[in-house]
C-alpha cells in the first residue's frame, strides 16, 4: 500500500510539473492573440479613402491610388489618409494613435501631419509627401508584425526543449504509477 501512495503522490507531482508549464503557455498564446488584435486596430486607424483636389475639384478616391504630391482635403473630425505637409488652413490634430501624445497639437502651413491622425476643428489642405506604404502607420505596424514573427534564440530553445520535456514527464509519470502497481499485483499473484 506504501508503495501505491507514492505512486500517487508522484503522480500528482507530474501532474503539478504539466499543469505549471501549461501555467506558462498560456499567457503566451494569449499575448500573441491580444498582438494580432492591436495590429487589427492599428490597421483600422487609417482611412480606406481620401478627398483629393483637381483644381478646384474634389475627388473620392482610395488611398492605394494616391501619389505623392496629391494635394488632400481633410475635413475636420476626419482621419488623416496620408504622411504630408499642411499648405493651407489651421487646425489642432490628434496624434494620441501615432505618437501617444494626450494633447492635440496645432497644425499651421508648413507643419508635417502624420495618416492616422485626426483632424480637429478646421479643414486642412496637405500634400502627400509618402505613399501609402511608406508612412508613419505603416512603419508601426510593419515593426509590430516584425517583433511578433521574431523569436529569440533562447526562446526557440527553449519551445524545443518543452515539447520533449513534457513527454518525459507524462511518460515518467504513467511509468511510476503503474511500476508500483504491477510489482504489487505480481507480488500478490
Amino acid at each position: 500500500m506504501k508503495t501505491i501512495a507514492m505512486a500517487c503522490k508522484t503522480l500528482a507531482e507530474e501532474v503539478m510539473v504539466v499543469v505549471n508549464e501549461l501555467k506558462i503557455t498560456f499567457p503566451e498564446g494569449y499575448t500573441l492573440e491580444r498582438t494580432n488584435d492591436e495590429i487589427k486596430s492599428i490597421m483600422k486607424l487609417r482611412p480606406e479613402e481620401a478627398i483629393v483636389l483637381q483644381g478646384t475639384v474634389e475627388k473620392r478616391v482610395r488611398v492605394e491610388e494616391l501619389q505623392q504630391g496629391d494635394r488632400l482635403l481633410v475635413r475636420p473630425g476626419e482621419r488623416i489618409a496620408a504622411d504630408g505637409i499642411v499648405r493651407e488652413g489651421y487646425s489642432s490634430v490628434n496624434q494620441a494613435s501615432i505618437t501617444g501624445e494626450s494633447i492635440p497639437i496645432d497644425k499651421f502651413a508648413g507643419d508635417e501631419v502624420f495618416a492616422g491622425t485626426i483632424n480637429g476643428q478646421g479643414a486642412l489642405v496637405i500634400e502627400m509627401t509618402k505613399p501609402a506604404e511608406a508612412t508613419l502607420l505603416a512603419k508601426i505596424i510593419q515593426l509590430v508584425q516584425e517583433a511578433q514573427s521574431e523569436r529569440p534564440p533562447s526562446q526557440l530553445f527553449m519551445e524545443r526543449f518543452e515539447g520533449v520535456y513534457v513527454k518525459v514527464v507524462i511518460t515518467s509519470a504513467v511509468l511510476i504509477l503503474l511500476l508500483p502497481l504491477c510489482l504489487v499485483s505480481a507480488y500478490m499473484g
